[in-house]
């Protein structure tokens, strides 16, 4: 994986979406102070996106602030993995519940996402796709706390989405999963489309193995 040049429409977006990846990457490691004058001369930004960027960073628990010392790298963590990656399966089918069965247009506009989320050719892009795919599938949930806990929780897989999702195999195993989850919605199952969600959602074992990889 290589660090991808800032490319997003919000700056501090995107330099929080390369800060990510230099944490992947082990640019910035676990522990490491973050020195904000050097950080935002390499990534061409003035302090302000940077201090947004770390903020928004600070509320995915990627980063921590300590007040008068700065900000510092949280490293990736089995432990915190499994914590994540327990709780979006039961939240997530949930939220489709409520939502109920999509209409055939929006079923239609899920299986073009998923199309381009099957051939994105960057973690990044294929992350970004993947979001607005869960997005669009529970988007008429009326339960606007579920939503907002559910992307909290999104949120915090981005760190480890962009070790694993680079990975043909994970990507071509979850574009499977949504086409299921679109066919059983077709098929008006909810019931089986949420079991397939859950399924779908359920990625820690990818994870798992790429963190065991890094420490070798």
């Amino acid at each position: 994986m290589r660090l991808s040049a800032i490319d997003h429409p919000n700056i501090s977006q995107s330099v929080a979406a390369v800060i990510r990846e230099m944490i992947v990457l082990g640019d910035l490691r676990d522990g490491d102070a973050i020195n904000e004058v050097h950080l935002a001369a390499k990534l061409a930004v003035s302090r302000t996106p940077l201090r947004e960027a770390l903020s928004a960073l600070v509320g995915e628990q990627a980063v921590e602030h300590i007040p008068r010392r700065g900000f510092f790298v949280r490293g990736l963590t089995i432990e915190e993995a499994t914590e994540i990656y327990a709780i979006r399966p039961l939240l997530e089918p949930e939220a489709l519940r409520t939502a109920g069965l999509p209409s055939p247009s929006e079923l239609d506009a899920l299986d073009e996402i998923n199309r381009q989320f099957a051939a994105a050719p960057s973690a990044r892009i294929a992350i970004a796709l993947d979001d607005e795919w869960h997005a669009r599938l529970f988007s008429r949930t009326p339960n606007r706390t579920l939503i907002d806990i559910l992307w909290h929780l999104i949120k915090r897989t981005h760190r480890y989405e962009l070790g694993v999702m680079g990975q043909p195999e994970v990507l071509e195993s979850s574009a499977k999963g949504h086409r299921e989850i679109i066919e059983a919605l077709r098929n008006r199952d909810l019931a089986r489309g949420c079991d397939l969600l859950k399924q779908n959602v359920s990625g820690l074992d990818a994870v798992v193995n790429w963190l065991e990889s890094r420490r070798r």
